[in-house]
C-alpha cells in the first residue's frame, strides 16, 4: 500500500499505523517529487488543492470521540449496568492489594503529578507520537480540577485529573507508576466509585483516537460506555481512495474507523467476496455493542441476491454490483 498524507504528524501517525496494522513501513518525502501510483489519500485538512473535488466522497473520520459510562441512582444497581466479566476481573484485582484513594485539590500537587509522573508516563507509553501540553498550559486546563490518586500502603501507584461539571464527573490526564504493576481497571474503578459518591450521572472516561482497534479505545469499550462526538468546530480525517487495488480492497475488508451518521456513530466493511454468514454477521454485530457502535455495516458484492434475511441488531448489509464502481458505491453508502 502506497499512501499520501498531509496535515498534523500526530493525526496521520494515528491512521497511518491503522491503515498498515503496525508501525513496520517507510516514511519518504514529499509525494509530488515521485512518479509512483498512489493507494489512499489522507488528510485532516479542511481545504486542499489536489483531491479537492473528490474528497466529498471521501470517509469521514472524527479527530476524537468520547467515551462516557453511565451511573444509576445507586451503587449496587451501577455495579449491576457493568459487564459480568468485567465485574468479576475487578473482584479479582482488588483482593490482591491493600488499595486506598484520596482526592488531593492543591495545585502544587497536580504540578507535581505533572513533572513526576504525567509526562514520563504519556512519552513511555506513546514515544513520538506523545501528545502533551507544556506545563503552562497544563497549569491552566487543570484549574478547578482535583487529583486521585490511587496508593497501595505508602506506595503511589497512578492517579486521575477529574473535574466536575454538572452530573458528570470527567477524567482528564492520567499516569500509573512504572515501579509497579497495576491494572490500569483499578484506577477507573475507584474514579467510578467517587463519581457514584458525588451523585454524578455519568463518568466521562475521557477521548480517545476512533478505531475499534486502537488499545485506549478497547481498553474503555470494556467498560460498555457511550459514543459522544467531539468539536464540531474541528474538520475531520478524510481517507480517499486513489485507485482501486487489491491494497485499498483489503483495507476496507478490515476496516475500523469510525465514522458519524447523524447523531451516531458506524464502521463500515467492504466483503468483495460474498455474503458473510449469519455467525459471522452476529459475531460482528456483538462487536458493535461492545463498542458502542449504532451500527457496523458490510457492503457486499457478488452475493446474487442471496443476503441472510435476518440481520442481528447492529450489523447491517448492503448489496452491490461487483466491478470497477465498487469502490465508489461503497464510499457513498450509508
Amino acid at each position: 500500500m502506497n499512501v499520501v498524507c498531509k496535515g498534523r504528524p500526530e493525526t496521520l501517525a494515528f491512521v497511518i499505523q491503522h491503515l498498515f496494522g503496525s508501525d513496520d513501513f517507510e516514511r519518504l518525502g514529499r509525494a509530488e517529487d515521485r512518479g509512483e501510483e498512489h493507494d489512499l489519500f489522507v488528510t485532516d485538512r479542511r481545504f486542499t488543492i489536489r483531491y479537492r473535488s473528490s474528497l466529498r466522497h471521501a470517509m469521514l473520520v472524527p479527530r476524537w470521540v468520547r467515551q462516557r459510562l453511565a451511573l444509576s441512582g445507586t451503587w449496587p444497581d451501577t455495579l449491576d449496568r457493568l459487564p459480568r466479566h468485567l465485574r468479576k476481573e475487578l473482584r479479582r484485582q482488588l483482593r490482591k492489594g491493600s488499595y486506598h484513594a484520596r482526592v488531593e485539590s492543591r495545585m502544587s500537587a497536580r504540578l507535581q503529578f505533572y513533572d513526576q509522573h504525567l509526562v514520563p508516563y504519556v512519552k513511555r507509553r506513546f514515544g513520538d507520537n506523545a501528545v502533551l501540553r507544556g506545563q503552562r498550559a497544563f497549569r491552566r486546563e487543570v484549574d478547578g480540577s482535583v487529583l486521585l490518586e490511587l496508593r497501595d500502603g505508602d506506595s503511589f501507584l497512578g492517579a486521575s485529573l477529574l473535574s466536575l461539571t454538572d452530573d458528570v464527573l470527567s477524567i482528564g490526564g492520567t499516569a500509573l507508576s512504572s515501579d509497579h504493576a497495576v491494572p490500569s481497571d483499578v484506577l477507573d474503578y475507584f474514579c467510578l466509585v467517587l463519581a457514584q459518591c458525588v451523585g454524578c450521572r455519568w463518568l466521562d472516561l475521557g477521548l480517545t483516537r476512533p478505531h475499534l482497534e486502537d488499545g485506549i479505545f478497547a481498553y474503555k469499550a470494556k467498560w460498555r460506555p457511550s459514543l459522544l462526538p467531539v468539536g464540531p468546530l474541528k474538520s475531520p480525517i478524510r481517507i480517499l481512495p486513489l485507485r482501486s487495488s487489491p491494497a485499498v480492497t483489503g483495507f476496507f475488508s478490515r476496516n475500523g474507523f469510525l465514522e458519524r451518521r447523524g447523531d451516531g456513530f458506524i464502521v463500515r466493511r467492504l466483503n468483495s467476496s460474498g455474503e458473510p454468514s449469519q455467525t459471522r454477521l452476529s459475531e460482528l454485530s456483538l462487536l458493535a455493542q461492545r463498542s458502542g457502535l449504532d451500527e457496523l455495516i458490510v457492503a457486499c458484492s457478488g452475493c446474487g441476491g442471496a443476503l441472510p434475511k435476518v440481520a442481528p441488531e447492529h450489523a447491517r448489509l448492503l448489496e452491490f454490483e461487483p466491478g470497477d464502481g465498487l469502490i465508489d458505491a461503497f464510499l457513498r453508502s450509508t
